[in-house]
């Protein structure tokens, strides 16, 4: 049942302590300290080895998709690609169940990678574009993986976003023009596009960097679609700050040295990018229960809808 009072529980590190030797592996409560709180909690869990406990938001996804992207996962690092795995619970099961009281929460456990966190560097973007072409070349079957397409990546999204924005319908009508007009490019596309198991969340920080290998973490939002989100996401991420947008090159060269990508997978890239922030402005929509609608209401949603509305109209410039 879901409380009616309570929008999140942020756990204490004795609590997961014992969630974690009550639940997985650990023969006596190991030290645990909170790594980070946001679409996931994250904690940090140190003895002999080190481990990452995710507990998954309970407005997001489930246990069922926890344990599908953890047995997508094992069978991509069992296909040699460079990923994260989960560890199995004491129940044979990776996905783990826990009650708060805002309801029913998915923990999963990782074995940390090795390796240090990303830099904007020319090797770091190449090792990155490296292993996203070998994940994107294991084979697998869609099954009950999450779809990744325009209903899951821009109207579901987009949705959220403009009950966010009631009260100011000028901005509200011009996303919905952006996201409508994405939605009609991306399907005049949509026969061409290659399909395959995405990270879904490929902006540039969810791995670790050991010897130039990079090891990819942190799928919850990954699922089966077009894989040139993926590309467009590091792409999207780069273009935000100045600094980074040349290190695409180098990314892109990982990833050629790989894997080839379909002429219509590179001519969606820029769609695909306007998709990738209509998909973060309906994110900071599903999460103005836990961190505020302030941003809704500010300069900065109307700035970021104008800039979006100016790239589409671009775009659209560009095919006329």
């Amino acid at each position: 049942m879901v409380s009616g009072r309570v929008v999140h529980t942020t756990l204490s590190s004795r609590a997961v302590a014992g969630f974690a030797t009550e639940f997985f592996n650990f023969a006596v409560p190991p030290r645990v300290r909170l790594q980070n709180r946001g679409l996931n909690d994250v904690y940090e869990i140190i003895g002999p080895s080190r481990f990452f406990l995710r507990i998954g938001r309970q407005d997001r996804h489930g246990l069922a998709n926890a344990e599908t992207e953890a047995t997508a996962l094992m069978q991509a690092k069992a296909s040699g690609a460079p990923v994260a795995v989960a560890e199995r619970g004491r129940d044979g099961r990776f996905a783990q169940r826990l009650v708060t009281p805002e309801g029913e929460r998915a923990v999963l456990l990782f074995e940390a990678a090795a390796g240090v966190e990303p830099q904007e560097s020319p090797e770091h973007a190449h090792a990155q574009g490296v292993a996203l072409a070998r994940i994107h070349d294991v084979a697998f079957d869609a099954g009950r993986m999450r779809r990744l397409d325009a209903e899951s990546l821009i109207r579901s999204p987009i949705e959220r976003a403009l009950a966010e924005l009631q009260e100011r319908p000028q901005l509200a009508s011009e996303l919905e023009r952006v996201a409508e007009g994405t939605i009609r490019h991306l399907e005049r596309l949509q026969g061409h596009l290659t399909l395959g198991f995405c990270h879904g969340d490929f902006h540039g920080y969810n791995a670790t960097i050991d010897g130039g290998t990079a090891t990819v973490f942190d799928f919850d939002d990954g699922g089966f679609g077009w894989i040139a989100y993926d590309l467009a996401t590091f792409l999207w991420a780069r273009l935000l700050v100045e600094s980074r947008r040349p290190m695409w090159r180098h990314f892109v060269a990982g990833y050629r040295s790989c894997r080839t990508l379909a002429p219509a997978d590179w001519q969606a890239l820029e769609a695909l990018v306007i998709a990738r922030d209509l998909w973060f402005i309906g994110l900071s929509a599903e999460g103005a229960p836990h961190w505020g609608r302030h941003w809704f209401g500010s300069s900065g949603i109307k700035d970021r809808i104008q800039s979006l509305a100016a790239r589409f109209d671009r775009m659209c410039g560009r095919f006329v």
